[in-house]
């Protein structure tokens, strides 16, 4: 895309391709702009959106577990003193 704009100004100042292409490489630079702006920009949101909730679950899940709040519904248990719950 920005290829397109550099031939672009290339034919502008007549430099390795003709300035006929001028126009068509401006068009076609700025419809694949748009496309990739459209394409691109939630995907890359909803990746970071992603990112950024996950990490906020684990430091709730760590400060829960670190002030000891609702511990007991956390953590397993032990049954009858044998050992773990989840074994």
């Amino acid at each position: 895309m920005a290829v397109l704009f550099r031939l672009a100004a290339a034919a502008l100042l007549g430099w390795f391709v003709p300035a006929s292409w001028f126009p068509w490489l401006v068009a076609t630079g700025a419809v694949l702009a748009i496309a990739l702006h459209v394409v691109t920009e939630p995907v890359i949101a909803r990746l970071a959106l992603r990112r950024y909730t996950n990490r906020a679950r684990e430091r709730l899940t760590l400060l829960r577990y670190a002030s000891g709040a609702s511990a007991r519904s956390q953590r397993p248990t032990e049954r009858n003193g044998s050992g773990p719950a989840f074994t």
